[in-house]
């Protein structure tokens, strides 16, 4: 699962190489942490994330903003309405838990940092496999 969910996206991101790069510190810092905190690694996806939603939709909007993008793209490529929808809503949590815990309240729970790593990775991977096939 790490392997699809992780090691893959990395490789597909070599058409974004500053998302890439922003990955791999990332993962650096989920790994090794160092001076940060569990807040601010779960920062750090978020940022990821929305760095690279930004550039695949084409745009300068917070990640709350795109959320709308991302459920309609999936729609326009044939993921089923009820696949596109819970993603939007999953994209929607992740937004609302980093908002409520990361970025303004500095109370993630350690248990929760792998959870968002796979998430962006999740979220991320879906729009790269849709690029893949031709359908950007």
């Amino acid at each position: 699962m790490t392997e699809k969910l992780i090691i893959e996206p990395l490789e597909w991101l070599d058409n974004y190489p500053r998302i890439r790069e922003q990955a791999i510190n990332a993962m650096q810092t989920y790994y090794n942490p160092k001076n940060e905190t569990v807040a601010e690694i779960v920062d750090k996806f978020r940022k990821l994330l929305e760095q690279f939603m930004q550039t695949y939709f084409n745009s300068k909007a917070a990640l709350k903003s795109l959320i709308g993008n991302y459920g309609n793209r999936l729609k326009e490529v044939g993921v089923s309405t009820e696949i596109a929808s819970e993603f939007e809503k999953i994209l929607n949590l992740y937004d609302m838990y980093n908002n409520n815990h990361a970025k303004h309240h500095k109370d993630v729970a350690d248990y929760d940092v792998e959870y968002i790593l796979y998430e962006t990775f999740n979220i991320i991977r879906l729009l790269l496999q849709i690029e893949d096939n031709g359908d950007k």
